[in-house]
């Protein structure tokens, strides 16, 4: 196949021969003048190949740019995914966690609810200002009657009864408590 600028110079010249060839009689100058254009024609073709080349380059860049975005997408999400699954698992001890520090927490109120109903039930009656005969207690944060009626092996309603108490639920910290006998 023939390049665009050899079909154009062999056209030029056979128009050249046709017109010496016909008796024409041509001039320096106008000769001159279809050189200049024949060499124009001919830069301005080897442009047009070279700019082709070019955006023809330009695609190929484009083409991978588009498939490095398309890679640095595919591991982000997979990095997004692994950050989320490993968030769930944080999330899963978490709860666990806090589940076991309630369980522990009731555990130590309890264990210190009987020790101090141990010690209570050692010391003498001293309740005798309300004419009912038992041992003192001194509420403790998070203690609740039940736990207390529970620690003593005393009946809530007893209790009540003891304290004049109208809500098993209106006890609070530090007040003192009679556990009738």
């Amino acid at each position: 196949m023939q390049g665009t600028g050899t079909v154009w110079r062999r056209a030029a010249m056979a128009g050249v021969l046709a017109l010496c060839a016909g008796g024409c009689v041509t001039t320096d100058d106008s000769s001159k003048q279809r050189m200049r254009e024949q060499s124009d024609v001919e830069r301005l073709q080897s442009e047009v190949v070279r700019l082709r080349e070019r955006v023809d380059a330009a695609g190929a860049g484009q083409q991978d740019v588009y498939r490095r975005m398309e890679d640095l997408q595919g591991g982000r999400d997979d990095r997004l995914r692994d950050i989320e699954s490993r968030l769930a698992a944080l999330e899963k001890a978490l709860s666990a966690a806090e589940a076991a520090r309630a369980a522990d927490r009731q555990q130590t109120i309890d264990e210190l609810s009987r020790r101090m109903a141990g010690i209570m039930r050692a010391q003498p009656a001293g309740g005798g200002s309300r004419g009912v005969s038992g041992v003192e207690h001194v509420v403790q944060p998070g203690q609740t009657l039940s736990a207390i009626a529970a620690a003593y092996d005393v009946r809530i309603d007893a209790i009540m009864k003891a304290n004049n108490l109208q809500n098993p639920n209106a006890i609070r910290a530090g007040q003192k408590l009679i556990i009738p006998d």
